[in-house]
């Protein structure tokens, strides 16, 4: 699994949900920023590498999914 997580490395995924709420259609949509662990890594640089994908993801536009 590692080795497909690796070869999309930096490349945008774009995600859109499209939902019925009381009669109205809806769209959802979401910034993701991912990581995997990394032998020896702690928590919190797992999380600060995560935390940066979702900034990166963010300033990419809107609906993207940013995996470091």
């Amino acid at each position: 699994m590692a080795s497909v997580i690796d070869r999309r490395k930096n490349q945008k995924y774009s995600v859109s949900i499209q939902r019925r709420f009381k009669e109205k259609r809806v769209t959802i949509t979401a910034s993701i920023g991912a990581t995997l662990l990394r032998q020896g890594d702690r928590i919190t640089s797992a999380l600060e590498r995560a935390d940066q994908a979702l900034y990166r993801a963010k300033h990419a536009g809107r609906d993207q999914i940013v995996m470091d």
